[in-house]
């Protein structure tokens, strides 16, 4: 999120970007599934891509815009259902993006794609208009904070069925925060109230983990403006293995979180009893380092735990534990994916520490609807 765009940003696609993309598309594509799949009161979809770039690389690589298309013209249905919404701040950039994607039969599509040019202070009340209320996957990967607002993330989530997922460099955030030259841009991105939180706790000389302060401090934000699910998937330097920037995810529910969650999780570069870190790192670690980095003990028998103590005297089907989990402690439930805690309810009944309303069940199976009885 620097505050000065970069001209060699699409240079060269590293392996980051790479896995970035991979992400959006693989939740464009299981997001378009299950709205096409649910009866609305409108047809229409949205897809935006607030800073769209040109599309393609200076090495030729292809960004997420072109994959985007690729994924749509595979499938009549969403050909019909989804208008596309391309937008970037500098017009060379919006100029390679038409020439670009002149490849595809645009003219097949039902609702008109929508290539703008909007600056950053016109994002809110133009991007607001160009949706017009119908469910939205939004894609924010801006080059700077300068527009980045709560109000902005606010509209992207607001109608029925809508998500968004931004780029969130924490690096550059930190600097921010206490730079009083870019007070009213990092004020209208958390919230005053939550930027004087954020400002305290970088204040003080003995914090330990300023990563971890200023993800939970976002997410809190974000959870201000009715992101009720966060999640955030780690980046890190490929020479020093500190953290670059996140990947993060806001939706209003439970579904999409654990959505977005097994996607990230696939993405990840190390597990622990498939439990993933939601980090992608290009260095090979050891298998000492990704122990560590994940936890001290067995994460399976640690969830089987947490369950335990959170649930406690409680009655809930299967497929609502993550999203509840994330409700009680979001950092606590982060990186457990369903599978994860199908794993651990499975001992659990095995050992005789909960009960379901299936006993009778196929073995070592756990539909999302079946019921779990904590005593």
């Amino acid at each position: 999120m620097a505050g000065v765009i970069s001209g060699e940003f699409f240079g060269q696609q590293t392996d980051a970007s790479r896995r970035k993309t991979e992400i959006v598309v693989k939740y464009f594509k299981a997001w378009a599934k299950i709205m096409t799949g649910i009866k609305i009161d409108s047809p229409r979809l949205n897809y935006l891509d607030l800073f769209s770039g040109p599309g393609i690389y200076d090495d030729g690589s292809k960004s997420t815009p072109v994959y985007i298309l690729e994924e749509l013209f595979k499938n009549p249905i969403l050909v019909e259902r989804v208008k596309l919404h391309f937008n970037d701040m500098r017009k060379s950039n919006v100029e390679a993006l038409a020439k670009t994607i002149a490849q595809f039969p645009l003219a097949d599509l039902r609702y008109p794609l929508s290539l703008t040019n909007y600056d950053a202070a016109d994002y809110g009340s133009a991007v607001v208009r160009e949706l017009q209320g119908y469910p939205t996957l939004s894609f924010v990967d801006p080059f700077g904070y300068r527009g980045i607002t709560q109000r902005l993330l606010e509209s992207l989530i607001t109608p029925f069925g809508s998500d968004c997922i931004f780029f969130f460099n924490y690096n550059e955030i930190q600097r921010a925060v206490l730079n009083p030259k870019v007070l009213s841009h990092m004020q209208a991105l958390f919230g005053i109230s939550r930027f004087d939180q954020l400002r305290d706790l970088l204040r003080q000389p003995d914090i330990r983990e300023k990563e971890q302060a200023i993800v939970d401090v976002t997410a809190s934000a974000l959870e201000d403006v009715g992101g009720k699910y966060s999640l955030f998937f780690r980046f890190r330097n490929v020479a020093d293995s500190r953290t670059m920037h996140h990947l993060a995810f806001l939706s209003k529910n439970d579904k999409a979180y654990s959505l977005m969650k097994d996607i990230m999780a696939k993405a990840s570069s190390s597990q622990t009893s498939g439990v993933a870190n939601l980090t992608f790192s290009a260095r090979v670690e050891s298998s000492e380092e990704r122990q560590l980095e994940l936890f001290t003990d067995d994460p399976i028998e640690e969830l089987k735990s947490i369950l335990s103590h959170r649930f406690s005297g409680k009655t809930i089907a299967v497929g609502k534990i993550p999203g509840v989990h994330a409700e009680i402690d979001r950092l606590e439930a982060h990186n457990y994916t369903l599978a994860n805690y199908k794993r651990a309810l499975l001992q659990l009944e095995a050992e005789g520490k909960v009960t379901t309303n299936r006993p009778n069940r196929r073995k070592n199976t756990l539909a999302d609807d079946v019921v779990i009885y904590f005593p």
